[in-house]
């Protein structure tokens, strides 16, 4: 699939390092090619994600009333390239969106997606979807989980 697409020749090789970042979690990705200083991208399709787990870590702020967590993300149990959502205020299911919406900014999911539920977009692609949430932990632990 071609398609003009309206970045500058240096926005372009800044796509092509988030091209080999996705190609190295085997999923659907564009490459980007210069072409008359305008990019023309190719969507390649490997390895499609067939799991993806969200764990998430959260602490209650019991002076202010408010809840705080961390999450990671791991596509098909892929340790080693997980991503890290950081320390961040919301509660209940919270990081399931933010994870939703980090996911759509890196291109693991459809754009179209992005105005539905993690669950929905997952269950529309065939992706198995898992999520976790610890309740209860430490203010040190979520900040670490939200760390590199």
């Amino acid at each position: 699939m071609f398609g003009n697409y309206p970045h500058t020749a240096k926005k372009a090789k800044n796509c092509c390092k988030t091209y080999d970042f996705i190609l190295k979690l085997n999923v659907y990705c564009r490459k980007f090619v210069l072409v008359n200083q305008k990019a023309i991208f190719l969507t390649l399709k490997y390895k499609v994600m067939k799991t993806l787990t969200v764990i998430a870590k959260e602490w209650f702020d019991k002076a202010n009333g408010n809840s705080y967590f961390s999450a990671r993300i791991f596509v098909d149990n892929d340790t080693e390239n997980a991503i890290i959502l950081p320390f961040q205020y919301g509660y209940g299911s919270q990081y399931e969106w933010e994870a939703h919406q980090e996911l759509v900014k890196r291109g693991l999911l459809p754009e179209e997606s992005e105005k539905s539920v993690l669950s929905v977009a997952c269950r529309d692609k065939d992706i198995n979807l898992i999520c976790t949430k610890h309740e209860n932990c430490k203010k040190r632990d979520v900040k670490y989980y939200g760390q590199d």
